[in-house]
């Protein structure tokens, strides 16, 4: 199921952004922040609408068009049961960022604090699963701050 699903999604994100053909390329290092947040915000968006959401973010399940994020791999889609999800642990498949209550029930939000480890990791090129103040001093006042504060604190997003 999560197959056809994926394959749907990839078609409709196509056609959003006005894809016809595309070099994919998978070096995420150069892919813009704000095109990062918006093209996760999309999938999650779309497969929340179809009860399905990602556990977390990890590297190897995107590929890159046109400076927008599109996801290549079903590993890390889980089925929604109402705002909760099922986790079962798999063998860790490269950079991945991981919130920091993994557990075998989680909160569908839980995947925005994943994307701010991600959005974290593409402003200083440091894989974190936890920040503090001290880490975000770097980028205070900006707008990722603001995102990512959002993001791992309250689980309240708003990125205009």
């Amino acid at each position: 199921m999560t197959d056809i699903l994926l394959k749907v999604l990839n078609k409709e994100q196509n056609l959003f952004y006005n894809i016809n053909k595309s070099d994919e390329y998978t070096n995420i290092k150069n892919i813009p922040y704000e095109m990062a947040i918006y093209s996760l915000l999309y999938i999650i968006h779309y497969l929340e609408d179809k009860n399905y959401t990602l556990s977390h973010i990890c590297l190897n399940d995107f590929v890159i068009k046109d400076n927008k994020l599109f996801l290549k791999s079903n590993e890390h889609i889980v089925e929604l049961k109402g705002d909760y999800f099922s986790y079962e642990s798999k063998e860790k498949n490269g950079i991945e960022f991981p919130t920091k209550n993994m557990n075998s029930r989680m909160h569908k939000s839980n995947v925005y604090e994943s994307i701010a480890y991600f959005i974290y990791y593409l402003l200083v090129r440091v894989v974190k699963n936890d920040l503090n103040e001290n880490d975000l001093e770097i980028i205070y006042e900006t707008k990722p701050y603001y995102f990512i504060k959002n993001a791992i604190k309250e689980k309240c997003l708003i990125y205009i």
